[in-house]
């Protein structure tokens, strides 16, 4: 699986690059998000609370330099770790983890597991977009690297499902959400990248929602809330998901038209998740033709709730 989402990354980067007159291909990488981007902030401010040490944690990759550590939550790398690694560019270091200067050379890590797009106030320690914009906008005032913004690759993932999720966990219908959440959580994505367009960001890198109805989260908690389509996802949830993609992917594309001196990739994360969903045994997949543990598949998808998914 890894060797696929590592020739994917590279294959759209290059795609990209072919014309040199465009842009320059990245030598440095600002990162945001949450869990599925976030490479040791949450565990570095409050390791009992968000606890990677256990299994399934780490399990499938070691890193090279430092092989007994684990601070993903995911069983190896995560997008972000994939998306270096086709440049070769070294493993983003958390921002939260306060290295020496020289640990953030090639890029830094922003995202925050648990983070929300909208500004929450919950009763567990997190972060949401704009704070991690801030604390962008504070590094570059304090490191002393020479790095061209305008060329750094601005990675902006999925962030914003984390604001469904705990609507949904309490109790919020599939049937008022896009109505209740859409326009605020695209409002702080929206804000977020005019922020950093507006501090010299021209290359980014944004996502849309995967489909959070497919994973063990949300069909232990909701399974019996909604219809399941022929792989057993939930079909309304993902039904939300994909309404809030087609803003996210017209907000993009609004982007393009108004910033023509600016690098927009977009990655359909929730089409990518279904491709291998549905050609499981193409992508190496054990257990061809059933529902396997998308954390797995969406790279690491929910991890950090710490369902049990050994039953499914």
């Amino acid at each position: 699986m890894g060797f696929h989402i590592l020739s994917l990354v590279a294959l759209v980067f290059l795609l990209a690059c072919k014309d040199a007159n465009a842009f320059v291909c990245p030598k440095y990488i600002y990162s945001f998000g949450d869990s599925l981007t976030d490479t040791g902030n949450a565990h570095a401010e409050v390791p009992l609370l968000y606890d990677v040490t256990r299994y399934p944690y780490g399990m499938s990759y070691r890193f090279p330099d430092r092989p007994c550590e684990r601070t993903r939550f995911c069983d190896g790398r995560l997008i972000v770790d994939y998306t270096a690694q086709a440049f070769g560019i070294p493993f983003l270091e958390p921002y939260s983890r306060r290295f020496e200067q020289s640990a953030y050379s090639h890029g830094v890590n922003f995202a925050y597991s648990g983070a929300t797009a909208r500004s929450l106030q919950l009763p567990a320690p997190t972060l949401f977009l704009a704070r991690e914009v801030e604390h962008y906008f504070k590094f570059r005032e304090e490191f002393t690297g020479n790095v061209d913004v305008s060329t750094a690759l601005h990675l902006i993932p999925e962030i914003g499902g984390n604001d469904y999720t705990y609507a949904f966990t309490a109790g919020l219908s599939p049937a008022d959400a896009n109505a209740k959440l859409d326009d605020e959580v695209l409002g702080a994505l929206k804000q977020s990248v005019e922020k950093l367009h507006a501090g010299g960001a021209r290359f980014f890198f944004t996502f849309n929602q995967p489909p959070a109805g497919c994973t063990p989260y949300y069909r232990t908690l909701f399974g019996e809330k909604s219809a399941k389509d022929e792989f057993g996802c939930l079909s309304a949830y993902n039904a939300v998901f994909e309404t809030l993609n087609h803003k996210i992917k017209a907000a993009v594309e609004a982007y393009r038209q108004m910033w023509p001196d600016t690098i927009f990739l977009y990655y359909d994360w929730f089409a990518g998740a279904y491709e291998v969903i549905q050609n499981q045994a193409k992508y190496g997949e054990e257990h061809a033709g059933t529902l396997v543990e998308l954390d797995n598949i969406v790279s690491c998808m929910c991890t950090e709730f710490g369902v049990d998914t050994a039953s499914w």
